[in-house]
């Protein structure tokens, strides 16, 4: 029968019985050859004395060649010897005397064929003496011993059989005995396996290898009993591991190179939960988790998982899914791809994780990021701030109503805005914080409540609950120093509960809002403290320009009185007065002007760091270039090379700026008097960010460790002998760039030169905008 394999008895049987067939077999024929030979050789025995009770007549034969010697030895022959044939040759190898039992004496006959007659020829040398004189070859009769040989077959065969008949009845004994208990132990271990009792064990009282082996495996059976232990440790803990953790596991066969769609062997019991469907659903129908992804996902899904078919080991995927509920669920998918040898992918693995609450926290955190700065902008509008806060409030965690009510005093609170459907509540609306209810608990304990349906909730009350419409509730108190200075209040309509997330991001706007709050009053004290010192500074502005103009028409007066009487004295009595005297005019006249520039300089300075800021468009390139025009015009006969980069545009001050070049341009401008050719140079450079504009000369320069005095009213570092001035162009400059915002600072060596840097803001300017043509 085609696949049909013997059984271990049978085999072990044939086994035990084709051995013992083969050594009866094998000694039968041995013994029947043994048989043989012994026949064989008692017959060659025999011929060889019979030749030898006829030496006489064969040596008389051979040594004569006499016929009557043949006569006498045929007759011999023919009385009583039992040889069948026998032929007589002398020395030259011709037949004497040819013999056959029976027969008729022929000298000259031919020897009988070797075997002839079924005897076989034996050859014995006639001697005399030393001396060969012929030989002798003779055949014995072999039917006799035939007779004898086919009578032993006929025992033979019937013992034969009974030995073979025997050694079955052995064989199946001994196979018995021997294949019993490794049959027994081969159904000891079917049944072990069925039953999966690896705690069973099998038993034999055989001490002999059989024995070692049920020991063997024994000792098999305490390592499987251990490892399944440990497996099924495993699987139990995988299995708990699986139903607890919030990760969907799962596992798809891929056939054919499709990699989406293919059939679901493995789905932890949190993917099932999440879609409302039971395990086996998904492996009945594969495409069930591409139906429950939204529409617009499916390309980037598609897309993400063709690159595990590029050779991409493992890929992330994002979409969304409809849950139970019919809501979308942001999901996170992590897959790796399982390869045969080949390289090709025959499953997906993958852990997918529900990201919403992530994302949700997320997009509150911006929203919430986005309420700091609005609340920032609109700390000096109170009613804007309360409004932003309540719609923040109820955007954030999707609820119907939000209320952000404000404490009056101890007792009192006020219903400072309401966002969302109309319930009732109104703007303004006091209400008695002992009377009870949810903000009354939170304004005495100073925590958060959250009340899943507040029907339920005895500081509302079912009437109140059922008046409002309102289920669910969430109240966060507002809390500044340690004290509750308002609430914020959300409602449902339907029993949804809010829940720990809703509540900590609450808290965050809470704190948020104490933090504007605060800023409020603070900025509410600072408006009222800076309209108090603005009109104090108009006063003290008043007094000073009331001042400068006493100043400037006090005290300019009696110096032009004095320099005017003393060139009057100087045109009209100079001669009298002497070179002395006249040297004494002219240093007075010098210091009369002195004191008229200073003035002039010190009213300047206080121009600008008064009187309202500007702003405007201003190219500080042709300021430079107006300032320089004119510095040309006043000292025609100076050879001053001057570079002026175009387009530094800013934002500021025309006025000052213009001071602010003139006091730059016109310092380098003095400071290089003496060189040939002078060189001024005017441009900016970009560091760090941010635009720095420059004046550099070749002039003077100065020394590094005064750097410090440079920008300080009346500091200077050359004598009035050595350069004009007053001490006051560079205070000037310092004051109008800390007006823009910016910082200035000069680096030079003494006979060097020197650069003045400065910035005005941000430092950048403003690009020249071209009309179109």
């Amino acid at each position: 029968m085609s696949g049909y394999r013997p059984g271990l008895r049978a085999r072990l049987a044939a086994v035990i019985f084709a051995a013992s067939a083969t050594v009866t077999f094998v000694g039968a024929a041995t013994l029947y050859a043994y048989q043989l030979a012994s026949l064989r050789g008692e017959a060659w025995a025999q011929a060889a004395q019979e030749v030898r009770e006829l030496r006489p007549d064969l040596v008389a034969l051979l040594a004569t060649g006499d016929v009557e010697a043949a006569a006498d030895l045929v007759r011999r022959l023919d009385a009583g010897h039992t040889l069948e044939s026998l032929v007589v040759r002398d020395r030259a190898g011709r037949a004497l005397l040819v013999y056959r039992h029976g027969g008729t004496p022929a000298v000259e006959e031919p020897p009988v064929p070797v075997g002839a007659g079924g005897a076989t020829w034996r050859t014995i040398a006639v001697r005399r003496g030393e001396e060969t004189l012929g030989r002798v070859s003779v055949t014995v009769p072999m039917a006799h011993y035939e007779r004898h040989m086919e009578g032993y077959r006929r025992l033979a065969v019937p013992m034969l059989a009974g030995l073979l008949a025997l050694s079955l009845l052995l064989a199946v004994a001994l196979q018995r005995r021997i294949s019993a208990p490794l049959l027994a132990l081969a159904a000891e271990l079917r049944e072990i396996g069925r039953r999966r009792d690896f705690a069973r064990r099998v038993r034999t009282a055989l001490r002999d290898e059989v024995g070692d082996l049920y020991a063997g495996v024994n000792r098999m059976l305490e390592a499987l009993e251990a490892a399944h232990r440990e497996l099924a440790s495993r699987e139990a803990l995988q299995r708990a591991v699986l139903e607890h953790v919030e990760e969907i596991v799962y596992r798809v066969r891929v056939e054919g190179g499709e990699l989406l769609g293919g059939e679901v062997e493995f789905v932890s019991p949190r993917g099932a939960e999440l879609l409302g469907v039971r395990p086996e659903e998904f492996r009945r129908d594969p495409a069930l988790w591409l139906r429950r992804m939204h529409p617009a996902d499916h390309a980037r899904v598609r897309e993400a998982t063709e690159a595990l078919a590029r050779g991409e080991r493992s890929v992330v995927r994002v979409y969304r899914l409809r849950d139970a509920a019919g809501e979308w669920r942001w999901m996170e998918d992590r897959v790796v791809a399982e390869r045969d040898r080949a390289g090709r992918i025959v499953a997906l693995t993958g852990v997918a994780r529900d990201v919403t609450p992530q994302r949700r926290w997320a997009a509150a955190l911006e929203r919430l990021v986005s309420v700091a700065r609005e609340l920032l902008e609109h700390v000096a509008e109170p009613e804007c701030l309360q409004r932003t806060v309540a719609t923040a409030a109820r955007e954030i965690v999707r609820a119907d109503v939000a209320a952000f009510s404000l404490r009056v005093d101890e007792r009192t609170c006020r219903y400072a805005a309401i966002d969302g459907t109309d319930v009732g509540l109104r703007p303004g609306t006091c209400f008695d914080l002992e009377a009870g209810g949810l903000c009354g608990w939170v304004a005495a304990h100073g925590e958060p409540v959250r009340v899943a349906d507040i029907a339920g909730d005895p500081r509302v009350g079912a009437d109140r609950a059922a008046a409002l419409g309102l289920r669910a509730a969430l109240v966060v108190p507002v809390v500044d120093e340690g004290r509750v200075i308002g609430g914020i209040s959300l409602f449902r309509r339907e029993v949804r509960p809010f829940d720990e997330s809703d509540e900590r991001l609450i808290a965050l706007l809470a704190g948020i809002t104490a933090i504007a709050l605060r800023m409020q009053g603070l900025v509410l004290g600072l408006e009222d403290h800076v309209r108090e010192r603005t009109e104090e500074l108009r006063a003290l502005n008043r007094e000073l320009e009331a001042f400068a103009y006493t100043v400037s028409h006090d005290l300019r007066a009696p110096l032009r009185a004095i320099d005017g009487f003393s060139l009057a004295v100087l045109e009209d009595e100079g001669e009298r007065l002497g070179p002395a005297g006249r040297e004494h005019l002219r240093r007075v006249r010098a210091a009369a002007q002195r004191m008229a520039q200073l003035i002039d300089d010190l009213l300047a300075l206080a121009q600008v760091t008064r009187g309202e800021l500007r702003s405007e468009t201003v190219d500080l390139s042709a300021l430079a270039r107006e300032v320089v025009e004119g510095l040309r015009h006043v000292h025609p006969g100076r050879r001053v090379e001057v570079d002026i980069r175009p387009g530094a545009v800013v934002r500021g001050d025309p006025r000052l700026l213009w001071t602010l070049m003139e006091n730059l341009i016109g310092n380098a401008w003095k400071f290089t008097r003496g060189r040939d050719p002078a060189r001024i140079e005017f441009g900016w450079e970009e560091t760090g960010g941010e635009r720095v504009y420059y004046v550099r000369d070749n002039g003077a320069g100065f020394d590094m460790a005064y750097a410090d005095k440079l920008f300080q009213p009346f500091q200077r570092l050359h004598t009035a002998s050595e350069f004009e001035g007053t001490g006051i162009g560079l205070a000037t400059v310092r004051r109008v760039v800390e007006r823009h915002g910016g910082r200035v600072w000069a680096e030079g060596a003494v006979g060097a030169g020197a650069v003045i840097r400065f910035t005005l803001g941000t430092g950048r300017a403003t690009p020249r905008r071209e009309s179109a043509a």
